[in-house]
C-alpha cells in the first residue's frame, strides 16, 4: 500500500496526560489479542509550549526529533539530560521513563516516532537533500516519509509514477518491493524525516 498523506488526513488529539495536543500522521493499531499497549507503531508532531512531564507508554521505544524551536532538555530518568539543541536533532528513550522536558527559549514543536518494542524496532534518518537519492523499500518494512513545514517541496519517483510531496505532508510504503528516488523541487535543498518500522513477530498484526 503507496499512501500520500496531506496535513488534512492528519489527526489531532490530547496528549495521554492531558497537559497538550499531537497530531496523529500515522498509526497501526494492535492485534486484538494484546490489550496492554496502544498501538504497533504511531508517528505523529508534537508542541510543546512549557515546561512540563511527558505521558508514560509502557512497552514503547521513542525517537524524538526537533522540528522548530530552540530545542529543549529532556530530563530522562536512568538516561540522564538529553539535549536537543538545533532542528532535526534526534533523540531516543524509554516510553516507560519518567521524563520532563525544559524549553531552552521558547516553545517547540517535535516529530515522535512510537514503537511496541516487543513486536516492531524503528530507526528515523533525516536527509538534507541536494540532488537526487535511491531509496531501496523492502517489502518486509514499512517506511514513512516526511517533508518537515519548514523545508521546500520534494518529488518522489517510483512505481507510483511522479508524487510531489508539499512542506508537512508525507508518504507512507507498506508491503512495496521497488526503488524509488527522492529530489527537492527546484535549486534549494530540501529536508526529509525516513522512519523506517520493522516488525519483528507474525502476531502483532499490521
Amino acid at each position: 500500500m503507496n499512501k500520500h498523506l496531506k496535513q488534512s488526513d492528519y489527526k489531532s488529539m490530547p496528549w495521554k496526560n492531558g497537559l497538550g495536543t499531537t497530531v496523529e500522521l500515522a498509526v497501526s493499531p494492535h492485534d486484538p489479542t494484546v490489550k496492554d499497549s496502544p498501538f504497533l507503531w504511531r508517528i505523529s508532531i508534537a508542541s510543546v509550549s512549557e515546561d512540563g512531564a511527558f505521558s508514560h507508554f509502557p512497552n514503547i521505544d521513542r525517537n524524538l526529533t526537533i522540528l522548530q524551536g530552540k530545542g529543549m532538555v529532556l530530563e530522562v530518568s536512568g538516561q540522564g539530560d538529553l539535549s536537543l539543541d538545533a532542528p532535526l536533532q534526534s533523540v531516543t528513550f524509554s516510553g516507560e521513563a519518567d521524563v520532563v522536558a525544559r524549553l531552552y527559549d521558547g516553545p517547540i514543536t517535535d516529530f515522535n516516532v512510537m514503537v511496541d518494542r516487543r513486536f516492531a524496532q524503528a530507526s528515523v534518518v533525516v536527509f538534507a537533500l541536494e540532488n537526487e537519492v535511491p531509496l531501496i523499500l523492502s517489502a518486509a518494512d514499512i517506511y514513512f516519509l516526511h517533508v518537515p513545514d519548514t523545508s521546500v517541496a520534494i518529488v518522489l519517483s517510483g512505481d507510483q509514477g511522479e508524487v510531489q510531496i508539499e512542506s508537512g505532508e508525507s508518504y507512507l510504503f507498506e508491503d512495496t518491493e521497488q526503488q524509488v528516488s527522492m529530489r527537492p523541487l527546484g535549486s534549494k535543498p530540501a529536508s526529509l524525516i525516513l522512519t523506517k518500522i520493522s516488525t519483528l513477530s507474525p502476531s502483532c498484526g499490521r
